[in-house]
């Protein structure tokens, strides 16, 4: 099956460097992104959209809180 994905980033430089639009300096970077490229052209169809930090507030707690995570642990809210 083939999905569709849209992407949403708070990175212009990410967002950027994956478009193709900025070079990447770093290899291991470099590697990152072609992998994800690979993936990409996988998909049926793949959007990605940049979003600025001052509309991103609560996706970028959540990604705080998961670098904090020990491999495989995982939280859950309470509600």
């Amino acid at each position: 099956m083939l999905l569709s994905i849209t992407i949403q980033g708070d990175s212009q430089l990410v967002i950027n460097q994956f478009q193709g639009s900025w070079k990447i300096n770093n290899v291991h970077l470099r590697n990152l992104c072609d992998e994800a490229l690979e993936l990409r052209n996988s998909l049926r169809s793949f959007r990605i959209q940049y979003i600025p930090r001052e509309y991103n507030t609560e996706a970028d707690a959540q990604a705080n809180r998961a670098i904090n995570l020990r491999d495989g642990q995982v939280e859950e809210d309470r509600l």
